[in-house]
């Protein structure tokens, strides 16, 4: 597992009220299993099932549905 800072504090154009914007890299099967066990089995067609698509799709789990907005 790897943490990383990306955003605008990364790339050195922050400001004061800039928030600080964190990745974090897993291995494949971690993906995997952090993907079940953020979204389940959605319902074909549902907005849940697209996002989990997107998710699998750009490798990313974005932090509202790793219920880590607000941090």
């Amino acid at each position: 597992m790897t943490f990383f800072v990306q955003g605008s504090r990364a790339g050195g154009t922050a400001k004061l009220t800039s928030d600080i914007d964190i990745g974090v890299r897993v291995s494949k099967e971690q993906f995997e299993g952090l993907v079940k066990k953020y979204f389940g089995t959605p319902n074909p067609g549902s907005v849940k099932e697209r996002t989990m698509l997107h998710a699998l799709e750009s490798g990313k789990i974005q932090a509202g549905e790793a219920k880590l907005r607000g941090l």
